[in-house]
C-alpha cells in the first residue's frame, strides 16, 4: 500500500569563503580546503530555517533530521535540531555526493572520519557529536540518499534533509522545475511511495529565511 511521507530539503547557511575571502584564508588548511566553515550569519540563516520549519510541522514528534557530512552542512542542522527540539542528526555520505568538490574528489576522500574533528568549533561540535549517527553508505550517490530516506519514512512522518545547493537543483531540474536555492532555502515536497514504484514527488513550498548581513 502507498505511503505518503513529507521531505524538507535545506540548502545549508552561507559559506566563509563566498562570504569573506580574507577570513577564510586565515583559516585555510590542506584539510579545510574543500569543506568551509558556516559564517556567523550562515548560523542564523540556520537558526531561521528552524522557525520556518517549526511551523510547517505538526507537533506529532515524528521528525527524523538528515545532513551531508561536510562541516557547513552538519554545522546547519545542529543548528535546526536545537530550534526544533531534534535531539540525533543521521549523517548520510550520499547528500554530500552533489558538491562540486566531491564529484571532483570523491565522498570518501571529504567524509569527516570524526564529526567532532578541529574543523568544528567547540559549540557545533557540542551539538553534532552527542547523538549523531551514519546512515548508508560511502558510495552512495545523492539519488541513492534520497531513496534511502524516504524509503525509512513512515507514512505522514517528516524528513529533513540538510544538503547542498547542486543536489536541490539537480532534484527540482528532474521534475522540471527550477528553485533560486539561497542559502538555508527549504524546499518542502510531499512524497508518495511504495516497494515496488520509484518515488512520486510534489513540490508544496519554497522559503527562505531572511537575514541581513551585519
Amino acid at each position: 500500500m502507498p505511503k505518503t511521507c513529507n521531505v524538507l530539503l535545506v540548502r545549508h547557511g552561507e559559506r566563509l569563503d563566498e562570504a569573506d575571502f580574507r577570513e577564510w584564508i586565515k583559516v585555510l588548511t590542506n584539510d579545510t580546503q574543500h569543506d568551509p566553515p558556516l559564517t556567523e550569519r550562515g548560523r542564523l540563516q540556520a537558526k531561521g530555517a528552524g522557525e520556518i520549519i517549526k511551523d510547517m510541522l505538526d507537533e506529532t514528534g515524528n521528525v527524523k533530521l538528515y545532513a551531508s557530512p561536510s562541516v557547513r552542512t552538519l554545522a546547519t542542522a545542529a543548528e535546526l535540531g536545537e530550534v526544533l527540539g531534534i535531539q540525533e542528526m543521521r549523517i548520510a555520505p550520499g547528500l554530500f555526493a552533489c558538491a562540486a568538490a566531491a564529484r571532483r574528489i570523491g565522498v570518501p576522500n571529504l567524509m569527516l572520519a570524526n564529526p567532532g574533528s578541529a574543523r568544528f568549533s567547540e559549540a557545533t561540535r557540542d551539538k553534532v557529536l552527542p547523538h549523531s549517527k551514519h546512515v548508508g553508505a560511502l558510495t552512495d550517490s545523492f539519488d541513492d540518499a534520497l531513496d534511502r530516506i524516504v524509503g525509512k519514512t513512515p507514512h505522514g512522518h517528516t524528513a529533513i534533509v540538510v544538503t547542498h545547493r547542486e543536489g536541490i537543483g539537480y532534484h527540482n531540474y528532474k521534475f522540471g522545475r527550477r528553485v533560486a536555492t539561497s542559502y538555508c532555502c527549504t524546499v518542502r515536497y510531499t512524497c508518495t511511495h511504495d516497494d515496488e514504484k520509484k518515488a512520486s514527488w510534489k513540490m508544496v513550498s519554497v522559503a527562505t529565511p531572511d537575514v541581513k548581513k551585519g
